[in-house]
């Protein structure tokens, strides 16, 4: 359930929006991989939860992407 909520507010964002979000998600994910290397943190769940995350993001930024594209392909063809 909270992942359909997560992904219903990441589908109301804007691009550049969601564009902050992954460098957000990809700098804490970073950070937490090194505390748990140096053993200051051990919830491995995070890192799982932010990659499927930026997995959601890039596939709503890839299908607007691709809705242009079509798009505009249409306006060409007439």
């Amino acid at each position: 359930m909270k992942s359909k909520e997560r992904y219903k507010k990441l589908v109301a964002m804007n691009d550049s929006d969601l564009q902050k979000e992954i460098f957000k998600l990809q700098s804490e994910t970073m950070i937490k991989k090194i505390d748990i290397a140096n053993q200051k943190y051990k919830g491995f769940n995070k890192i799982s939860e932010n990659r499927h995350d930026i997995a959601r993001i890039k596939t709503i930024l890839t299908g607007r992407l691709l809705a242009k594209v079509e798009e505009i392909t249409k306006e060409k063809n007439g």
